[in-house]
């Protein structure tokens, strides 16, 4: 009858059973951490202007409003909104120097949006002084940019992620002159928004 290995042998077999289960462990550690960071992988959002006008306020004054669409398309992922900026540039040159910052409601932020949700958040721009409102509108007859800018974290369930900035481009925002508008009356006459909405990236 055969004995049972003893010696070397028995402590070779060992030794291959504890690098089989490493390499098991390693594996489904591996796995765990694959499916926690491709749950936790932060929801593609979307943003997009889909109103955008302008009033007089005075004779030297205009107040330009825009409606920007926030998009959560995920049906697993929350987003929690802790700050955004809305920033109108007359794209004439670095939009860090010609722009003006909007002004959005109080209470839109913080935000937190659901899953597969929309949400409209109004902002406005009041641009004051004839002489900078001309210089920065251009009698309204160029294109703007709205540049917005937000922190926000994602939701699972219980588990979040970190902190991410989100940051995109409505380009090419034009505004066509209510009637009566010309010279240098285009610019404080009511005008409204073309090409809508704007897919901002």
């Amino acid at each position: 009858m055969a004995s049972a290995a003893t010696g070397p042998a028995k402590k070779g077999t060992n030794v291959k059973y504890l690098i089989l289960a490493a390499l098991a462990a390693t594996l489904a550690v591996a796995v765990v951490v694959t499916v926690f960071f491709i749950v936790l992988s932060p929801s593609r959002v979307e943003f997009s202007i889909t109103q955008a006008s302008s009033q007089p306020v005075n004779t030297t004054s205009v107040m330009i409003y825009l409606t920007l669409n926030v998009s959560n398309p995920s049906r697993r992922a929350t987003v929690a909104y802790r700050s955004m900026f809305v920033d109108l540039s007359n794209s004439t040159g670095p939009q860090l120097v010609n722009f003006v910052r909007a002004t959005l409601p109080d209470g839109a932020m913080p935000l937190r949006q659901p899953t597969h949700n929309t949400t409209a958040i109004a902002a406005t721009v009041i641009l004051v002084a004839g002489d900078i409102v001309e210089y920065f509108a251009r009698d309204m007859t160029g294109t703007f940019s709205v540049v917005i800018t937000a922190v926000a974290r994602f939701w699972v369930g219980f588990a979040r992620t970190r902190l991410y900035d989100i940051k995109v481009t409505c380009e090419n925002l034009s505004f066509l002159a209510g009637p009566g508008a010309g010279g240098r009356n285009a610019t404080i006459a009511a005008h409204q928004a073309i090409g809508l909405p704007i897919t901002c990236a």
